[in-house]
């Protein structure tokens, strides 16, 4: 499988999530590995992610991906999805909005807001 970049546990512990870089011609792979196990499965295409650490959609990802326009161009897209790679929604256009929410719910967890 070669190497791996941006490894990250799920909020219990019992998975590692990571990227294959290179893995389609136009983004990096997302994977997932159950620890203790040799169990890999792919997830989706990302070019960076964020794992969910607290709150309603805790242990979900937000993965950051470029998909095309129907008559052609790129545009960037931040998506909650759940670890088996379906769509839960659209978090945002930015990378801000993305690590945002991240930060809210860390802070919701912490009782700061």
């Amino acid at each position: 499988m070669g190497w791996f970049a941006s490894p990250k546990l799920s909020p219990d512990n019992s998975t590692v999530y990571f990227l294959l870089p290179d893995y389609s011609t136009v983004s990096d792979g997302l994977f997932s590995l159950r620890v203790g196990t040799e169990e890999v499965h792919f997830i989706t295409n990302a070019l960076k992610f964020w794992v969910v650490p607290a709150g309603h959609y805790k242990g979900c990802l937000i993965v950051w991906q470029n998909p095309m326009f129907m008559g052609g161009g790129r545009y960037d897209v931040f998506n909650m999805i759940r670890a088996s790679g379906d769509l839960l929604g659209v978090v945002g256009f930015t990378e801000e909005a993305a690590t945002y929410y991240i930060a809210s719910v860390q802070s919701e967890e912490s009782g700061i807001f």
